[in-house]
């Protein structure tokens, strides 16, 4: 086997064992728990199968070698763009997890603890990602444009993510054919890399959120003494592990469609791709073990430990 194929298979096995557990903390955090609704798992719901599919669809072309049918091109097609636009999800679910992260000031005295006993009850229903919106409730804190940064990066990834889908059709080849035309090539291209910079454009703008909440709420537990949390993923985590992660493998699918111009041209009408080293399927492996598996196995675990654990706590009565 080839270190491609080998990577596909680990990487299956991988999101194989998480599948389970991702769904059942889905479930649970979404119609079980009194906690807010953790909507961030269906998206991690959806990333874990993208990336179940996409492996599974390359091990499968790799061993039945029949790369040059239709069928098969439409395979490749298929896994190809599954692979690219995985990370809007991953993104989604990063982002409702940080907007459950929001913080707010424990009252100090008993009275005003009974008052935030009957607030919390109003909040049970609360859904972490939709409306995107600030649960500070006293106009105190984070300040107003936090939640409308918030709403903002939604919208940008959800374009990338279709723009990432119509750059992926757009540069596919014919299925009938096997030929790829020049002028889709270049669009499809241009909307690739469109795609990688809106998702870059919501990394940095997340990173730099919760870094403001985080000085935020460093300063106002000096003043106030105390938090409560919303999410289970704690922000330093966020700012130290996840983000950082999650920043190097939107620099890589960068990199991936910036270099989808090294293309032979056969005619005006018709183009050849050359791989690129940082192409996934035939580019260098090293690379995409650094810069994309790695990170995104240690978010997807992160989040899945923290999920469980909290899980446990809940069933304990902490």
């Amino acid at each position: 086997m080839e270190a491609h194929e080998v990577l596909s298979c680990v990487e299956l096995v991988i999101y194989i064992l998480l599948f389970p557990l991702v769904s059942f903390l889905a479930v649970y955090y979404l119609c079980l728990t009194r906690r807010e609704k953790q909507t961030a798992w269906l998206f991690l719901n959806a990333f874990t199968v993208a990336k179940i599919a996409g492996p599974a669809i390359a091990i499968y072309l790799d061993s039945s070698n029949t790369n040059s049918t239709g069928g098969s091109v439409k395979l490749q097609i298929a896994s190809q763009i599954l692979n690219q636009i995985a990370l809007g999800p991953l993104l989604s679910a990063t982002l409702s997890f940080v907007n459950t992260s929001v913080s707010r000031r424990l009252p100090l005295s008993p009275r005003n603890q009974d008052i935030a006993v009957e607030s919390n009850q109003t909040q049970r229903n609360y859904y972490s990602y939709l409306p995107l919106q600030s649960r500070n409730q006293n106009g105190e804190g984070e300040g107003k444009f936090i939640p409308i940064v918030l709403r903002l990066i939604h919208p940008i990834i959800v374009c990338g993510l279709v723009l990432g889908i119509y750059g992926g059709v757009k540069r596919s080849p014919d299925s009938s054919t096997g030929e790829t035309n020049a002028d889709d090539y270049k669009s499809g291209v241009t909307f690739s890399k469109v795609s990688s910079v809106l998702f870059l454009v919501a990394i940095a703008t997340l990173y730099g959120t919760v870094l403001l909440k985080q000085c935020h709420q460093t300063r106002s537990k000096r003043a106030h003494g105390g938090f409560e949390t919303g999410s289970f993923v704690p922000e330093s985590m966020m700012l130290v592990l996840i983000l950082p992660l999650l920043f190097v493998r939107v620099i890589y699918s960068l990199l991936y469609s910036f270099n989808l111009n090294m293309v032979e041209t056969l005619s005006t009408q018709s183009v050849k791709t050359v791989p690129s080293k940082y192409d996934p399927a035939n580019g260098s492996w090293v690379i995409y073990l650094l810069l994309g598996l790695v990170p995104q196995v240690t978010v997807v675990t992160s989040y899945t430990i923290y999920g469980t654990l909290s899980w446990i706590k809940d069933r304990s009565g902490a």
